[in-house]
C-alpha cells in the first residue's frame, strides 16, 4: 500500500507541561467552538483512516475536504489516506477495521450485506451514467434488441449496468436479449461496426465519430439522467452505529468541498492533478465533467440500488437475497438538513 496523504495536528513542544496544557486546552476550545458554530455534535472520532481504490473524481471529495482544511473544521483533524491499488483490497481492509472509511462503488456493499460484516453507503458522490446505448442502423428502438445480442465488458461491470439502466428505461430486462461479454470499449465498437453485436455501451462523448460509423444512438444515460451507485463514502455499518458524530461531520464536509469545487474549479483541479498525477488540461476536463453530475447533496434515487442489484445478480446471485435498503441511508443528510446545513450550502 502506498500512502498518499496525511493531514495532522502537530502541538509543538513548549518547555513546559504547563505551556503544553495550555496549547493542547486552546486548541481543544477551538475546535468546540467551531463546532458548536456549524452546529454539529463533536465526532467520536478525530483520527480516521481512508482507503481509495481508484484515483476518480468520485472518490477526490473527502480527499479535498482534508486538503483544504474543511474536515478539521468538522473536528476530524487527521485523515490518514492510503491508495489500495484495487477495490478487492479496500474491501478486506474495510472488513478488517483497518480503514474506517473506504472511497467505492455501491457493488461491493450490497455484496457485503450476504456478510458477517456488512457495509453502509452514508453518501453517493456519483450517481448519473455517462454512457449511451449505441446500435447497429437497422436497429431503430429499443424493442428492436429483443433478441439481440447486446456487448459489454464483463458481468457484473459497469459497461453490464448500462446496458440493464437501457432496458429498464424501455420497460425491458435482461432476459429479452442477448448480453454478451465483449471486452472493453474499444473491443465493443470494432465488433458494432463489424456487425457481431446489434447494440453496445459507448461513453457519449463520441457521438459523432459513432454516427460516423453509421451506428445509432438508441439512449443517452446522461439526458434520462438514469442512475447508479458508482461512487460513495462507504463504512462498516457498526462503524457507523458506533460513530454517528463522526460519519456526520464526513457528509457534511463531503459536501461543503463539492461546493468548493464549485466556488474555485482551478484551485480543485489543480489539487486533483497533484493527486491523482494526471496533466493540468485533463485534471480540468475531468472535474468538469465531475461537477456536471455530482451530487450536491450525496443523495441517490433507490431505483439506482435496484438497478445494481439486479446486475451484480448475474454473477453473485447471494445478493437476490440482501434488503437493497440496507445498503445505503440518508439518515446523516437528512440530519443535515434538518439543521439547516444544507440551505446554509445554498442547496
Amino acid at each position: 500500500m502506498v500512502v498518499l496523504a496525511t493531514l495532522a495536528l502537530v502541538f509543538a513542544a513548549c518547555g513546559d507541561d504547563d505551556a503544553a496544557t495550555t496549547t493542547a486546552a486552546a486548541t481543544t476550545a477551538s475546535t468546540a467552538a467551531a463546532m458548536s458554530e456549524a452546529g454539529l455534535p463533536a465526532p467520536e472520532k478525530t483520527s480516521l483512516e481512508f482507503g481509495v481504490s481508484a484515483l476518480t473524481y468520485h472518490s477526490f471529495p473527502l480527499h479535498y475536504a482534508s486538503s483544504t482544511g474543511i474536515l478539521a473544521k468538522y473536528g476530524i483533524t487527521s485523515l490518514n489516506e492510503t491508495y489500495t491499488e484495487g477495490v478487492t483490497t479496500a474491501i478486506a481492509a474495510l472488513q478488517g477495521g483497518q480503514l474506517d472509511i473506504q472511497a467505492g462503488t455501491g457493488s461491493s456493499v450490497l455484496s457485503s450485506l450476504a456478510t458477517d460484516t456488512p457495509f453502509l453507503t452514508v453518501a453517493s458522490t456519483l450517481a448519473v451514467m455517462t454512457d449511451g446505448l449505441f446500435s447497429s442502423a437497422d436497429i431503430t428502438t429499443m424493442q428492436d434488441l429483443d433478441g439481440k445480442k447486446i456487448a459489454i465488458s464483463t458481468f457484473g461491470g459497469e459497461s453490464h449496468a448500462a446496458v440493464v439502466l437501457s432496458l429498464r428505461a424501455a420497460g425491458m430486462t435482461q432476459d429479452d436479449v442477448e448480453i454478451t461479454q465483449i471486452g472493453g470499449q474499444g473491443d465493443r465498437i470494432a465488433a458494432l461496426i463489424a456487425g457481431s453485436v446489434s447494440a453496445a455501451p459507448i461513453d457519449v462523448a463520441r457521438q459523432a465519430e459513432m454516427e460516423g460509423e453509421g451506428l445509432r444512438l438508441l439512449i443517452n444515460l446522461a439526458e434520462e439522467r438514469l442512475e447508479l451507485p458508482r461512487g460513495g463514502i462507504n463504512v462498516t455499518r457498526d462503524f457507523a452505529d458506533e460513530n454517528p458524530n463522526t460519519v456526520l461531520a464526513l457528509v457534511a464536509a463531503t459536501i461543503e468541498a463539492i461546493q468548493a469545487m464549485r466556488d474555485d474549479p482551478a484551485a480543485a483541479a489543480a489539487e486533483y492533478a497533484s493527486w491523482s498525477e494526471v496533466d493540468l488540461d485533463e485534471a480540468q476536463e475531468e472535474l468538469d465533467l465531475y461537477l456536471e453530475f455530482a451530487q450536491d447533496d450525496l443523495r441517490i434515487n433507490p431505483d439506482a440500488w435496484d438497478a445494481m442489484q439486479d446486475v451484480l445478480s448475474v454473477t453473485n446471485p447471494a445478493v437476490l437475497d440482501v434488503t437493497v435498503s440496507d445498503a445505503y441511508t440518508t439518515r446523516f443528510v437528512d440530519q443535515l438538513e434538518e439543521l439547516g446545513f444544507l440551505t446554509e450550502m445554498g442547496l
